[in-house]
């Protein structure tokens, strides 16, 4: 998601920080392998960090000086962000299977 895995194209090729240390974890679906580096969580933690301070803004700017009101709002933004994870994780298994299939390996278990 957001970039933070990385295709394995030459396994012995160190993909962080070009100097051919890897200690970044892999990930196998099938004959997939992917490799998450540095520079992609770090990119996908401030993806977040932006995220919830435009959330942050929105809410303050929605109820000024109203605290049970901006407790309100964000629990129905994590009810909504609870009510999106499980068609997110049917669409991922969806692609796992699609590239399974692809390359002629069984997906990954799970729903």
């Amino acid at each position: 998601m957001y970039g933070a895995v990385q295709a394995d194209v030459d396994p012995k090729v160190g993909i962080l920080f070009g100097n051919g240390s890897d200690f970044s974890p892999k990930v196998s679906v099938g004959d997939l392998s992917w490799k998450a580096t540095a520079s992609s969580c770090i990119l996908q933690l401030l993806l977040w960090v932006s995220a919830w301070g435009m959330v942050d803004c929105s809410v303050c700017a929605a109820a000024p000086g109203q605290p049970w009101m901006r407790l309100t709002l964000y629990f129905f933004i994590a009810v909504a962000g609870g009510l999106m994870v499980p068609p997110t994780l049917r669409a991922q298994h969806q692609r796992e299977i699609a590239a399974a299939s692809v390359h002629g390996s069984s997906p990954a278990v799970g729903p």
